[in-house]
């Protein structure tokens, strides 16, 4: 049975793996997100901990299996030094940025700008540092994408005009956006990062933070992909990764919350963070043998369908208005995935 999954396997071509993957990991990340709005008022550093222990547990037993068997499982110490500070990176520049900005920033402008980010850093970090080829075809196909990104932003910011100008059609919305997005006293008492009064402010800086967790992402894919050129395991990867985040978020919440106030989260919230956890260690695994496969920026422009997801799970799931310009956008983002997919993977190497 295993030789014949095996054999089926490995008829798919790495670029067929590639783009299954790639795609996949997109779908994941989707839903992922999804649930993480839902615990947006809570402490972004305990929704990054919880969510980062299922990777642990379901990667670490497979871990003792290939040690066990006598495969290579742990990295050179200076690649594991790299994942360490990489992980470092991904953990509080990457996941807890990105969830504490989706407290001020709609689920439909946060995926976009993060995306568009972790595009650009990518083809600059894959030229630069891993000495990857950038086509045309790619470039031309980045910016499709990148365009499709900031015509989303505009088309979300019409929809919140639209809102604000008919509440009595959103009342359900409305009241759903005052829940994802607390007042300052609520904040407070579920360790928020920021108390500043004015929306404005904390809408430019939720954006900020959006931005830098895209350039983190992007690090940690490059990080990956440089790990594989050296026959680091992905699953060792993950865990590696998992285990600076369980430890150094782990202990940043204590030292926040205190025992107590990690007790006194709503069971709801914390099956939504264990649910969030299970789909991002099956994402993140579906990323990484994405990144054996093809480039970072070809998995990072699969990754970017993930626009069109969360426009559509903001308009089926969140009720939000589709105005012509998001319509326009998903076109645009479409458009770009299918001038990136004519493009041919580099297979795997070694």
């Amino acid at each position: 049975m295993h030789r014949r999954l095996k054999e089926r396997y490995q008829l798919l071509t790495p670029s067929q793996i590639a783009t299954l993957c790639g795609l996949f990991s997109a779908v994941g990340y989707s839903l992922t997100n999804s649930v993480l709005k839902e615990v947006a008022k809570c402490d972004p550093f305990l929704v990054s901990t919880i969510k980062a222990i299922p990777t642990c547990l379901l990667l670490g037993p497979w871990m003792v299996v290939l040690y066990r068997r006598g495969e290579q499982v742990f990295p050179s110490l200076p690649i594991t030094l790299m994942l360490i500070g990489v992980g470092l990176l991904s953990q509080f520049g990457g996941n807890v940025a990105f969830q504490e900005g989706l407290r001020y920033v709609d689920l439909a402008i946060a995926i976009p700008v993060c995306l568009g980010v972790m595009i650009l850093t990518s083809t600059i970090l894959g030229w630069v540092v891993l000495k990857e080829a950038t086509t045309v075809r790619m470039i031309v196909s980045s910016i499709v994408l990148l365009t499709a990104v900031v015509i989303l932003k505009v088309g979300t910011t019409q929809q919140e005009e639209i809102s604000t100008d008919q509440p009595s059609q959103k009342v359900s919305t409305k009241q759903e956006a005052q829940k994802n997005s607390p007042s300052d006293s609520t904040m407070k008492a579920n360790g928020g990062l920021i108390t500043t009064s004015s929306d404005h402010s904390k809408i430019g800086i939720g954006i900020y933070l959006i931005v830098f967790s895209g350039v983190s992402f992007s690090v940690l894919a490059t990080a990956i992909r440089y790990g594989v050129r050296e026959t680091v395991p992905h699953s060792t990867t993950l865990v590696i990764l998992s285990i600076v985040g369980v430890i150094s978020l782990g202990g940043t919440t204590i030292k926040r919350l205190g025992i107590e106030g990690i007790l006194a989260t709503a069971p709801i919230d914390l099956t939504f963070m264990t649910l969030a956890g299970l789909l991002n260690a099956i994402s993140f695994l579906a990323l990484s043998k994405a990144l054996q496969h093809a480039s970072v920026v070809y998995v990072n422009l699969l990754n970017a369908s993930q626009v069109m997801m969360a426009v559509l799970i903001g308009i089926f799931y969140f009720h939000e208005t589709l105005t012509l310009t998001l319509a326009s956008g998903i076109g645009l983002t479409i458009v770009g995935l299918l001038i990136m997919r004519k493009k041919k993977v580099a297979p795997e190497t070694g």
